[in-house]
């Protein structure tokens, strides 16, 4: 079959007697290609390509005893295959010279599909290249010694591979219950998928290189639809020649509250334990006065005390200049304004939120009104009332006054015999 096929729909192409060619450019046909043989056809029905351009847009499905080869030779080629289904008894074959490799790409029509038969190599190996967002599921028993890369989507191995190296790109995904005989590599953003809740998960023959972060994922049905995890521990890979381990690893999947998923490595084994939460410590419980007072102009600082360990504090309605560190609980700063604020203080922890109302009046500062002097006779009787402006005084005070007068504190009234004096006023 030489000539060139576009479009859509279906194409049933029958294997007739033992071999058939396509060298015909088959890259813009779309729709689904069904490879079949005849009734009481041989063990060996051959569908040969002998062409570059690949399938990439069609999906193909082999049927029984159908044999894929690349018979061109001399170089490395890479056949597309939109979306790749088949039978048991189905082969996908390399090329014929030996050393160059025929990769395989499957999946860009994005499609999720199972292929049941196996690749090979031929004379020359077989490779697998996973594109496309969809999922390729490989049930049989595949020999194939070229490379795996999953560049996209995800490709379950619940059948075995041969002594292929695995490698799991950024946002694609590994998954399966099978084996594979050579190493896997999965790096940063590589997906791994727990696909069973029992036996060892995917074996490995060879050893795995885990780095980055990696997600692990559950299989649909794990979780949801009826079905849970319980508390336990479920392998989602074991090998035999080690895992070497310099990955952070990330469990995808929400779970209940009162369970704790931790992903590790255990020897050669890398595992999901699921273990039951510690019960949450009881809430904070805020203590201490609930009322404080301050001088505009001046540092404040008043530290939320609260029991069972708060990890985090909160403060609403601030006056202004005044901020709260959330961890310690200590609300500093230089008010600005006089007045009375109520501010809703808090302490959380995983228990819960307790929240109270802290009273916070800010006094202005006062200034004195006085003239900065004043005169009386000596032996005469003085007196003189320090005159304010502002804030609710407290206390008097006067400094460096004359032999034979006094300050009242409590009425800031300075009296007896003067000479001259520098008179202030102080509050608390």
């Amino acid at each position: 079959m030489s000539g060139p096929l576009t479009g859509s729909g279906t194409l049933t192409v029958v294997i007739d007697y033992v071999r058939g060619i396509l060298s015909g450019d088959w890259s813009l046909f779309s729709g689904q290609i069904n490879v079949i043989t005849k009734p009481n056809a041989p063990a060996e029905n051959q569908f040969r390509i002998s062409n570059d351009y690949g399938y990439g847009r069609a999906s193909i499905d082999l049927g029984s005893k159908v044999i894929v080869q690349n018979i061109q030779s001399g170089d490395d080629f890479i056949i597309g295959i939109g979306a790749l289904s088949g039978d048991a008894t189905a082969r996908i074959q390399g090329g014929p010279t030996s050393g160059k490799i025929t990769t395989w790409q499957v999946g860009a029509k994005g499609l999720s599909t199972t292929y049941a038969g196996s690749i090979e190599d031929l004379t020359g190996p077989s490779a697998l290249a996973k594109i496309g967002a969809g999922t390729l599921t490989l049930s049989g028993v595949s020999t194939y010694t070229g490379e795996t890369s999953i560049d996209a989507g995800t490709l379950i191995v619940n059948g075995a591979l041969g002594t292929t190296n695995v490698t799991v790109r950024a946002g694609a995904t590994l998954a399966g219950t099978g084996t594979i005989g050579g190493n896997v590599q999965a790096g940063n953003e590589a997906i791994l998928q727990l696909s069973t809740t029992n036996g060892a998960g995917l074996v490995i023959s060879g050893s795995a290189t885990l780095s980055g972060t990696i997600t692990i994922v559950p299989v649909s049905g794990l979780i949801g639809d009826g079905a849970s995890l319980v508390t336990g521990t479920y392998n989602i890979l074991k090998t035999s020649g080690g895992i070497n381990n310099a990955a952070e690893f990330i469990w995808a999947e929400s779970m209940a509250s009162e369970l704790i998923a931790t992903v590790n490595v255990n020897g050669n084994t890398l595992k999901l334990v699921l273990a039951e939460a510690p019960p949450p410590p009881p809430a904070p419980v805020i203590s201490g006065t609930l009322s404080v007072s301050a001088i505009v102009g001046q540092s404040f600082s008043y530290t939320i005390s609260a029991t069972n360990s708060p990890t985090s504090y909160a403060a609403s309605g601030l006056p202004a200049g005044l901020s709260i560190n959330t961890v310690t609980g200590v609300i500093t700063g230089v008010p600005a304004t006089a007045g009375t604020t109520n501010v809703e203080i808090s302490a959380i922890n995983a228990g819960g939120t307790d929240t109270k109302t802290l009273v916070i009046t800010l006094i202005g500062q006062p200034s004195v009104t006085n003239a900065s002097h004043t005169s009386g006779m000596i032996g005469a009787a003085f007196s003189l009332t320090i005159n304010t402006t502002g804030g609710s005084i407290t206390s008097y005070a006067a400094t460096g006054l004359p032999d034979g007068l006094s300050v009242n504190t409590g009425t800031g009234v300075a009296a007896r015999p003067p000479l001259r004096a520098h008179i202030t006023s102080r509050f608390r």
